[in-house]
């Protein structure tokens, strides 16, 4: 049997499946809160949303649009609201399948398929149409919510340290053989035993708390000196109360703080919350710090580098186009004269799923490097759309030689040495080679 089929893939979810039953069965009880519960423009617009993005994912599956935008979406008119829409509800099961016209039958049996920005659409788990994403539907209808804390730690760390960085890699151990890619990229940062390890954000499905325990806390590998972790949209799905749970019980170093500083003779270690500010309408896509945390970045202190990290990117994918965030990040690290206060600037994002160095920048008399690290764990493929980008100096390309994702490349992670001045950065893959910078 080919288990990479999309007709294989939909294996567990048959008519008997009473999970499968169960979770829907929830998904409608809290449609039906969420009508009763916003005014009529709010619900007319969130049908209006969820039709949108029911009508992308065909015409992605058509080859008719080459993004999925809302990925996490996919399924919500599917189990909601099918009638909104001339197009058919996706199939979730064998018997959905085979009462699709043949035409979309054979549109879906060549899947999956990777676009031109790394994304995977398929029905396989973690790729774009796996079902599971609609536990961020329910999530979002439910529409949790705890107030933003704003007493970052600021912490010494030694002038000779070692740092581990991952982005998006909460999918937690969900296979055995051969181990999933989380597995394999957390055991690389184990064996080189970094001081600190920080987590850029992102746990699969949306952060809930079984989720934030299993596929986080209880496997994360943590620094010698301490582990540190991010907010991101996936986390916000969830309030983010799970996370600032997280942060009380396990990830103790950063005070209950979603945003923290770490600093020592040279160097600033910044963490940012580019989240919990984010539109909740457009599923916290997009970055946004909020007054509070742009205020405390413009009062850090000044010193030769500063690291920024942040779960949400600066640019867009290529690099062109530079997004809200990074204008809110670079102007407050501007003194009074216009001058950024640090000569050396490096900023590590996740988000987006794959791994790109970019090309060196100039921004107000300082250096920045730019990285997008987002590629710990969710199955991405090579985004075709990077080759030749005159802002893109790498990006990942080599087969992960997956038997069950043909099309995925190798995730991995940053490690980051600071030694005095000092700092040596290396792009790590989850079979431990040197990825970027290559001799």
């Amino acid at each position: 049997m080919d288990r990479t089929h999309p007709i294989n893939q939909m294996e567990k979810f048959s008519v008997e499946n009473e999970e499968q039953i169960d979770f829907e069965n929830k998904l409608k009880t809290a449609y039906e809160e969420f009508k009763e519960r916003v005014s009529e423009a709010e619900l007319l617009r969130f049908q209006s949303f969820i039709k949108s993005v029911h009508e992308n994912a065909w015409q992605v599956i058509e080859g008719k649009s080459d993004k999925l935008e809302y990925p996490e979406f996919a399924w919500a008119l599917s189990t909601l609201e099918p009638e909104l829409s001339n197009l058919p509800p996706l199939p979730k099961t064998k018997y959905g399948w085979i009462k699709l016209a043949i035409e979309l039958r054979k549109l879906l049996e060549e899947l999956p398929k990777v676009m031109g920005d790394g994304s995977i659409v398929g029905f396989g788990k973690w790729e774009q149409l796996d079902i599971g994403w609609a536990e961020c539907v329910l999530s979002w209808l439910k529409n949790y919510h705890t107030p933003f804390i704003t007493n970052p730690v600021h912490n010494t760390i030694p002038d000779k340290v070692s740092l581990c960085i991952a982005g998006d890699w909460g999918t937690g151990e969900w296979r055995e053989d051969p181990k999933g890619p989380s597995q394999l990229v957390g055991e690389q940062i184990a064996k080189l035993k970094p001081d600190i390890t920080l987590h850029l954000g992102d746990v699969y499905y949306a952060a809930t708390q079984t989720e934030e325990q299993n596929n986080l806390i209880n496997i994360w590998p943590s620094g010698s000196e301490g582990s540190y972790t991010l907010n991101s949209n996936h986390e916000m799905f969830d309030g983010p109360i799970s996370y600032y749970d997280a942060l009380n019980t396990h990830f103790t170093n950063q005070g209950g703080c979603s945003y923290f500083l770490l600093e020592n003779s040279n160097w600033l270690f910044v963490g940012l919350d580019s989240a919990y500010h984010a539109d909740r309408n457009d599923l916290y896509l997009t970055g946004n710090l909020g007054d509070d945390q742009i205020n405390w970045l413009k009062g850090l202190p000044p010193k030769q580098g500063i690291i920024i990290t942040s779960h949400h990117n600066g640019y867009e994918l290529k690099g062109a186009e530079m997004m809200a965030l990074y204008s809110q990040v670079m102007d407050a690290l501007n003194g009074e004269d216009g001058k950024c206060r640090y000569q050396n600037v490096y900023w590590y994002w996740g988000h987006e799923h794959n791994a790109v160095a970019y090309k060196d920048r100039q921004a107000n008399g300082a250096t920045l490097k730019t990285r997008c690290i987002g590629h710990g764990a969710l199955p991405y493929g090579i985004a075709s759309e990077l080759e030749g980008q005159p802002e893109v100096t790498w990006f990942e390309t080599q087969s992960a030689n997956d038997p069950d994702i043909p099309l995925r490349v190798l995730c991995g992670f940053a490690h980051i040495q600071l030694d005095g001045a000092k700092l040596t950065e290396a792009f790590i893959g989850e079979d431990g080679s040197v990825r970027w910078p290559q001799d």
